[in-house]
């Protein structure tokens, strides 16, 4: 089946990709693309939740992934800036990936709507605002069912956090709120975390 749309996928792909630096949102590295794929055909996870769409890039991957190893699963993704949400809905939300599994493109503040949401996920991908992601952490886990899988991307931020560059003035915040996430992942009694230096840092968590 995939095969057949190896042309659609491919675009969908570079569209996405254009969008992303039209938009000012950075796309996922192609090291963070393999891990996130490496990922999904390990677990083969049927409920997956994206904080953090951009244009829709790494969502595209995901669900192309989900489509081969995990037929019939879910996929949601939240995106608070307007421009970007549009074009996340515009190219998932219409896009023939829809036909193939249940995908869901939320206009939101992801902190917010986390402490509202009841709705539990299997795997939990991280790459929204930086400066939030110590505060979502408690939410996030609630929500992440037992065995399930949180991934975190950039978590190094260009390098800042954990010292290989020099931290902007700008960039303090940031960096002190995702050492706090790191230290507060770390040290969870109900997640076992691995991190790794690819793709300016990335955590995987499981849920015990």
């Amino acid at each position: 089946m995939i095969s057949c749309k190896k042309h659609f996928i491919e675009t969908l792909f570079e569209k996405t990709r254009e969008d992303s630096k039209r938009l000012g949102c950075i796309a996922i590295t192609h090291e963070m693309r393999q891990i996130l794929s490496d990922l999904i055909e390990e677990k083969k996870p049927r409920k997956v939740l994206e904080i953090g769409s951009g244009a829709g890039y790494s969502g595209a991957v995901i669900c192309v992934d989900l489509i081969i190893h995990s037929e019939g699963a879910s996929f949601t993704t939240i995106e608070q800036d307007e421009a970007r949400y549009k074009a996340v809905s515009e190219n998932l939300g219409g896009s023939l990936l829809r036909g193939l599994v249940s995908i869901k493109c939320l206009r939101a503040d992801a902190n917010e709507w986390l402490k509202q949401n009841k709705e539990t996920f299997d795997f939990i991908f991280i790459d929204g605002p930086k400066g939030k992601y110590d505060l979502m952490l408690p939410d996030i886990v609630r929500v992440l069912e037992k065995g399930g899988t949180m991934v975190a991307d950039n978590i190094f931020f260009h390098g800042m956090v954990n010292g290989k560059t020099e931290t902007t003035s700008g960039a303090r915040t940031i960096v002190r709120h995702m050492q706090q996430f790191i230290e507060d992942a770390k040290n969870h009694k109900e997640l076992e975390v691995e991190i790794s230096d690819k793709a300016d840092g990335v955590l995987v968590a499981t849920k015990k």
